[in-house]
C-alpha cells in the first residue's frame, strides 16, 4: 500500500534540514524509545518463545529524503500516523530481522540459510501481522502521555520518485537493536521535526512536567480531523475460509446481536456505542469509554 506521508501542519512550514534539536529534547526521545523498546523486547520474547532485548543505539538528525536514501536498496519501511498533521513516525525494518522473526514463527531449523529477498508473499505478510502489531502497540503506549498519539501501522512505498523521497526537512532518527539468542539486528524509527518538539518535555529525561507545545501549534492541531470508524468486532477466520468467501454467505462473528460497536479514532478504540437514527440518518451513541489496561 502507498502512503502519501508529509511532515506540515497547514500554514507552519516544516524543519529545516540544517535544525538540530535541543539535547534534552533528543534526550527525552531516548528515554521514550528505550522504554519502547524494553517493554516490546519481554512480550517478544514470550510471542517468540525466545530471549529477546531491544536497546537504542544511537540517534542522528537527518532529513527524511537522507534516511530513504540510505534504506531504499533493502528492507521495508511502514508509517504510523500521529492523530494530528505532525506527520509520521517512519520504521525501516532490514531482510535480516523480518526473516529471522518469520523463521521462528515458522519453527524453520536453526541452520536455515538467511532469506534477502526484497519481497513479502501474502502469506508471509499474514503471518508477521502480529508480530508488527505488538511493535505499533507498545510504540502507541510509548507516545501515549504526548500530545503526539500514534495510529496504526503501514506499509508504504519507498520508490524515489515519490513525496515522500523529496521531503527535506529534519527528523530525528533513533537507530535501535535487537537482540535475540543468536545474534544482533538492527532498524530504524525516524521521528519528524514537529513530533519531537511537540511529543517531548522541557525538561531533562524522566524529569515530570508538561509536554511543550506553543500556543498557536496547540490551536492548529486541535482543528485536525480524525477517522471515525464504529466496528462490530469479530472472530478470527482460517486462511483456508477466508478463500472460499463469496457474495451471500454468512459470516457468524461470534458475538450476541445487540453486542455494542467500537467507535475508533484513527483505528483506535476510544468508545462503545450502538447504531441509532438522527435526523433520518444512521448515527452512532457513544454509551462507554473503552478502559485499555496496562
Amino acid at each position: 500500500m502507498t502512503t502519501a506521508l508529509h511532515n506540515r501542519i497547514d500554514g507552519v512550514d516544516p524543519l529545516p534540514a540544517a535544525a538540530v534539536f535541543p539535547n534534552d529534547q533528543v534526550a527525552a526521545l531516548e528515554a521514550m524509545h528505550q522504554r519502547f523498546l524494553s517493554d516490546w523486547g519481554r512480550e517478544v520474547s514470550e510471542y517468540l518463545d525466545m530471549p529477546v532485548a531491544g536497546r537504542c543505539a544511537a540517534s542522528e538528525t537527518l532529513t527524511i529524503a537522507a534516511l530513504l536514501e540510505e534504506t531504499r536498496e533493502e528492507g521495508w519501511l511502514g508509517s504510523i500516523g500521529f492523530g494530528s498533521d505532525l506527520g509520521y513516525l517512519l520504521i525501516w525494518l532490514p531482510p535480516s530481522l523480518i526473516f529471522r522473526v518469520l523463521r521462528s514463527l515458522i519453527g524453520a531449523p536453526p541452520d536455515t540459510p538467511s532469506d534477502t529477498r526484497a519481497s513479502l508473499t501474502d502469506i508471509e505478510l499474514h503471518v508477521l501481522q502480529p508480530f508488527l502489531d505488538l511493535f505499533a502497540k507498545h510504540l502507541r503506549r510509548a507516545w501515549a502521555a504526548s500530545p503526539a498519539s500514534l495510529g496504526s501501522l503501514e506499509m508504504v512505498s519507498n520508490a524515489p520518485g515519490n513525496e515522500l523521497a523529496q521531503n527535506q526537512s529534519a527528523a530525528l532518527v533513533l537507530r535501535s537493536e535487537l537482540t535475540f539468542e543468536n545474534g544482533t539486528e538492527a532498524f530504524a524509527v525516524c521521528v519528524p521535526g514537529l513530533a519531537v518538539r511537540v511529543g517531548c518535555s522541557s525538561r531533562r529525561a524522566g524529569a515530570e512536567s508538561k509536554p511543550v507545545m506553543r500556543q498557536d501549534l496547540q490551536q492548529i492541531i486541535r482543528g485536525a480531523r480524525v477517522q471515525v470508524e464504529a466496528v462490530l468486532p469479530g472472530a478470527g477466520l482460517r486462511l483456508r475460509d477466508l478463500l472460499g468467501i463469496e457474495p451471500g454467505h454468512l459470516l457468524e462473528v461470534g458475538r450476541p446481536v445487540d453486542t455494542p460497536l467500537e467507535c475508533r479514532i484513527n483505528g483506535i478504540a476510544k468508545f462503545r456505542g450502538e447504531l441509532v437514527e438522527s435526523a433520518g440518518r444512521g448515527a452512532l451513541l457513544l454509551t462507554a469509554p473503552v478502559l485499555i489496561g496496562g
